[in-house]
């Protein structure tokens, strides 16, 4: 006698059965047969029927997602900060202060000539 599995996994559901063969015989017995339907939310069932088929953890996901992302640019900005510390590069106030065109004028100005340390500190800091 060989019992045999069977499944059906479906997008919303798993079926399943389970047989039992029996060769001296030649005789077929079905043991248990069942279905077990994962209901979709109604936002869900929408989305899946217009083919953008969505985990159940999405949200979460680009949640953690964002969080990882915010937490690696702290990270980055802290350590870029204490570099520019290290090398006498971090600006002082009045560089925080600059408004956006005059912040890439010294972005332009850095591509043509030479710059003061301070100032490349800034462009890096605003690149960060």
């Amino acid at each position: 006698m060989k019992k045999i599995l069977g499944l059906d996994l479906g997008v919303s559901s798993i079926g399943w059965a389970i047989i039992e063969i029996d060769g001296d015989n030649n005789q077929n017995k079905i043991l248990g047969i069942g279905t077990r339907v994962i209901p979709l939310l109604p936002d869900e069932k929408d989305q899946f029927e217009k083919g953008n088929a969505q985990s159940k953890n999405r949200d979460r996901t680009q949640q953690r997602t964002a969080r990882k992302t915010n937490f690696r640019y702290k990270l980055r900005r802290e350590y870029l900060t204490r570099l520019l510390i290290e090398k006498d590069m971090l600006p002082t106030s009045e560089f925080f202060g600059l408004s956006s065109l005059q912040l890439y004028s010294i972005r332009a100005k850095a591509a043509t000539e030479k710059i003061s340390l301070i100032e490349l500190g800034r462009i890096l800091l605003h690149l960060n």
